[in-house]
């Protein structure tokens, strides 16, 4: 399974985003692709459950871009 996510950098807020929004506009078919039987299906399966973990995998993206924004103030020494 691969899993997709949308990634932006917002220039009003200097911030990088987990952009969501754009994910469903682009990902109609859900955010995940299933290289075996070529086919696009949601993370999400319903009753609490998620693909391969799709859960702990945002947890993960969600610290990731944290520590990006941190990183780039850093830099920038905001």
């Amino acid at each position: 399974m691969k899993h997709y996510f949308i990634i932006s950098f917002d220039s009003a807020t200097n911030e990088w985003e987990w952009d969501t929004e754009q994910e469903e506009v682009s990902l109609t078919e859900g955010t995940c692709f299933n290289p075996e039987t070529e086919e696009w299906m949601s993370a999400y399966l319903g009753d609490g459950e998620y693909v391969d973990d799709e859960d702990l995998l945002s947890e993960q993206m969600c610290e990731h871009i944290k520590m990006m924004n941190e990183d780039r103030k850093k830099l920038l020494g905001e």
